[in-house]
């Protein structure tokens, strides 16, 4: 008979764990050093996506009170991150910089000291894991000093002095505010879901997140008008706390649509803009709002599109945009100052799309809301088009009449993608499961012998 050993399971699967969150928290801060220090936007915003997607990963099998506190940490260390260097330097006007991977960084260094407390094998070496990070710490200070300029041993002491101080300052000031706001979180969202429950009652979901999506676009196009590359990094941060928020409440099946949405669109983004200069933003680079953008954009097209507006009145909807989108096509070609030959060509692209695609009131949808974000950010000059596309050598609007055929093809890569990735990741999943069920097995055979 097999001896059922729960306790002793449960701890070795504990302190394995939490191994393996150590080890991959090392091995994403790692990678960030390892790549230099100088990093180009976009490797920034992949190694930012890299550590967003290990971090949700190793949230997935935690506590939500942990979940919380991650949250709260990450949303604590970037806000300090952005507002204290601007107080230290004189009360200085402005964000500091904060790159794309640093949010999901200190997620990440949260996570791992909470492992390594909750951890006995590593709990038993934490002096000598102090003493290693002391060591280090240290010999960075001293090479810092040393590269500045300042070889004094009194000013190496007195910067390391001022490093480890403000470290432990910080550290317990963040445990302090996630402890206490982790007690009440119970209290805080029983009385936040009493109240979303009663709003929605009278304002259906979907409309909610079409209207918040249009206004935060309006909003933070018209902030990036003429802002520095520090708030776009700050602009980013909202944009993505906002996409989570509005996730909260979507199936799975949505949430991975969103997330293939984001992949895709942001690759999209570095080849077009970047590389081919098709578009140019104003740095020239794809600003940190961008990827989560696409996610809100996705979303909102899909909310419209189950709505139940867009199912009443569906032909309606498809005559609207398919005239409005045919005489802005007809009027780039023919009347316009600059032409828009790519334009009247993505809109046969759409037009195919509407009729031909698998979800057409998802791309009707997008046709409003892709059309709303360029007509505002060409305005306010955060991007602009080039005058002649460099693929097809014709020449296009500011933005082309079309222009929503592209965000089209991103919805289609989604939806399609999916299905794939929800089954590659159940499967993943009971392999898994199995594997584990199987060492139990295995783990109580050896024990019973």
């Amino acid at each position: 008979m097999l001896k059922h050993r729960p306790a002793g399971v449960a701890v070795m699967k504990y302190v394995s764990r939490n191994h393996f969150i150590v080890f991959m928290t090392l091995a994403c801060i790692g990678l960030r050093f390892v790549l230099g220090v100088d990093l180009a936007p976009a490797i920034q915003t992949a190694l930012g996506v890299f550590a967003w997607i290990v971090l949700i990963g190793l949230l997935l099998n935690e506590t939500n009170a942990v979940r919380f506190q991650v949250a709260l940490a990450v949303f604590c260390a970037t806000v300090g991150q952005s507002f204290v260097p601007a107080v230290i330097d004189g009360g200085s006007s402005g964000f500091a910089a904060v790159s794309a991977f640093d949010p999901p960084h200190y997620g990440l260094i949260y996570l791992a000291l909470v492992s390594l407390w909750r951890s006995a094998s590593l709990r038993r070496f934490r002096w000598g894991l102090a003493a290693l990070v002391l060591l280090l710490s240290t010999t960075w200070s001293i090479w810092d000093v040393n590269y500045a300029g300042e070889a004094s041993i009194v000013g190496v002491s007195l910067f390391f002095a001022f490093l480890l101080v403000e470290s432990f300052f910080i550290m317990s000031c963040l445990e302090m505010v996630v402890s206490w706001l982790g007690a009440r979180r119970a209290l805080v969202f029983s009385s936040l879901s009493v109240w979303m429950r009663q709003f929605f009652r009278v304002c259906p979901r979907d409309l909610v997140v079409a209207s918040v999506t249009f206004l935060s676009v309006a909003l933070c196009l018209y902030l990036d008008a003429d802002a520095t590359l520090e708030r776009q990094y700050a602009l980013g941060i909202c944009a993505w706390t906002l996409l989570i928020a509005l996730l909260l409440g979507e199936t799975p099946a949505v949430r991975v649509q969103v997330v293939i949405a984001i992949i895709f669109a942001t690759i999209g983004e570095h080849f077009a803009s970047p590389f081919m200069g098709g578009y140019i933003y104003r740095f020239e680079n794809v600003p940190a709002y961008v990827p989560p953008g696409h996610g809100m954009v996705y979303l909102t097209a899909v909310a419209l599109a189950r709505s139940g507006f867009f199912q009443r009145y569906r032909k309606h909807i498809t005559v609207f945009v398919l005239t409005v989108g045919s005489t802005w096509s007809l009027w780039g070609v023919t009347l316009a100052e600059r032409g828009d030959a790519v334009g009247a060509l993505l809109f046969c692209v759409f037009f195919v799309f509407v009729f031909l695609g698998r979800s057409p009131l998802v791309y009707l949808a997008a046709f409003f809301i892709t059309t709303w974000l360029e007509v505002i950010g060409t305005y306010y000059g955060t991007w602009r088009w080039v005058v002649i596309d460099p693929v097809l050598g014709l020449p296009q609007g500011n933005p082309p009449s079309g222009v929503a055929a592209w965000y089209c093809l991103v919805d289609a890569v989604a939806l399609g993608g999916a299905p794939h990735l929800l089954r590659a990741t159940e499967s993943i999943g009971a392999w898994l499961r199995a594997a584990y069920s199987k060492k139990l097995v295995l783990e109580n055979v050896a024990a019973d012998e």
